[in-house]
């Protein structure tokens, strides 16, 4: 019954809109697809990638950046007295990236753990934010 009201709900509008519902073509998954200018290299639209990066960085300023400091470095406002790793250096990059969430998620040596606070895909998303940052000068 629903079915069958939805398509003559469907077949009125389109008569409404002056449209023959036989002319359409027939609907494919193509009809979604972006223009190869509108795509990436990996296929990604660029504004879904631009729209992660701002996620990731806005956990990270919100959960990290306060003793991380904003780029990282270990000089965040609340680091004063503080042995906060600098995330940029040598040391840290070359963690692998389940070290570094698993840190996130459970904390330990004065750093809160963020397991019950931020998701897992965002705690990835942190980690891969980390890997953009600035190097150290080692």
């Amino acid at each position: 019954m629903k079915y069958l009201l939805s398509t003559l709900l469907c077949a009125a509008l389109l008569t409404a809109c002056g449209e023959d519902p036989s002319s359409l073509p027939e609907w494919t998954p193509a009809d979604h697809a972006q223009p190869p200018s509108l795509q990436d290299p990996a296929g990604r639209a660029p504004a879904r990638r631009e729209a992660s990066v701002d996620l990731a960085r806005t956990l990270y300023m919100l959960h990290c950046a306060s003793c991380h400091g904003a780029g990282g470095k270990g000089d965040g406002p609340l680091a004063t007295g503080l042995t906060v790793p600098d995330l940029t250096a040598a040391a840290t990059r070359e963690k692998p990236d389940e070290a570094l969430v698993e840190k996130i998620r459970l904390g330990g040596a004065g750093m809160p753990a963020f397991g019950g606070t931020i998701p897992p895909d965002g705690m990835q998303a942190i980690v891969a934010y980390l890997r953009g940052l600035s190097p150290a000068e080692d």
